[in-house]
């Protein structure tokens, strides 16, 4: 007499635990983003993957990405030397402050991948592994004239305000400047655009670059900025009633503007749309006069 198959798919027999691993890109700030997920079989083999892509972090912090990638590395690091040790997973002690290891969990796979991605999955959204990014592979080149634009129509009404454009500032110690669209006595502004169409998952992480970069100048300070207190994204989008696109493509724009000043209001940031080069550079003038 043969036995019947159970109906249910067996389980896989490979016992695991996953971590995930949080750090702060702005220390004390208290928002937290995974960073790397780690694996570790009952048998003690072990795997670490930084999840954050290079591209991603600049577009978070600009020039401060690869100083935080350099972080990532240095905690990643101190997890292999610790797993190769043969200690748990569990009692890894992060290198620094601002880095925080999350629950490890275990469970059944077919290996050290599977736990992974699960972990990945379940923590990190700004994952680099292939099965989570395909679509955000896909990157699109944006021609953007904007800046020149709010420059011109300055030099129509304020040309002796045209030197403040473009200024480099450095952030950090031993980095890269980091360049500000304007940098004036009383504002700081940088000025980026979203528009409908392919590009504008593009512009969308253009915005968020320049917002993250404002929030370190302002929280970090500069030599010689000290009596600035007005810093401000400036965002062009199209009017609601612009014949140019759909209104589909019109709000999806206005959707994505919304979470950008959401996304802003949580760091007490300002974002102020404005629909043409002279409405930006308006309301630089009235930034520098408050």
């Amino acid at each position: 007499m043969t036995a019947k198959s159970s109906p249910f798919p067996e389980l896989p027999q490979y016992q695991a635990e996953g971590m995930a691993v949080f750090m702060e890109p702005i220390a004390g700030s208290g928002e937290r983003l995974c960073v790397a997920v780690a694996a570790q079989g009952a048998d003690r083999a072990y795997k670490v993957v930084p999840v954050i892509r290079e591209s991603t972090a600049k577009c978070m912090l600009g020039h401060a990405g690869p100083g935080f990638l350099e972080m990532i590395n240095l905690v990643v690091n101190s997890l292999e030397h610790h797993l190769k040790t043969g200690a748990v997973l569990g009692t890894w002690q992060p290198p620094m402050t601002g880095v925080y290891p999350g629950e490890a969990r275990s469970g059944r796979v077919e290996d050290l991948t599977m736990m992974l991605r699960t972990t990945a999955r379940n923590s990190a959204f700004l994952s680099r592994m292939a099965d989570f990014t395909a679509d955000d592979d896909v990157e699109v080149t944006v021609s953007d004239r904007w800046l020149t634009q709010v420059k011109e129509a300055m030099a129509q009404e304020h040309p002796e305000l045209v030197r403040n454009f473009s200024r480099k500032l450095q952030l950090y110690t031993g980095g890269s400047p980091t360049t500000f669209d304007y940098v004036g006595g009383n504002y700081v502004a940088q000025l980026s655009r979203i528009v409908p169409g392919n590009g504008l998952s593009t512009y969308n992480r253009t915005a968020k670059s320049k917002m993250w970069e404002l929030i370190s100048l302002r929280d970090k300070g500069h030599t010689g900025l000290f009596q600035i207190e007005n810093f401000e994204l400036i965002l062009y989008r199209p009017g609601k009633n612009d014949p140019s696109f759909s209104e589909s493509d019109i709000n999806r724009v206005y959707e994505v503007f919304h979470e950008l000043v959401e996304e802003a209001d949580q760091q007490e940031l300002r974002v102020h749309g404005v629909q043409s080069p002279e409405g930006a550079v308006r309301h630089i003038l009235n930034g520098e006069a408050a």
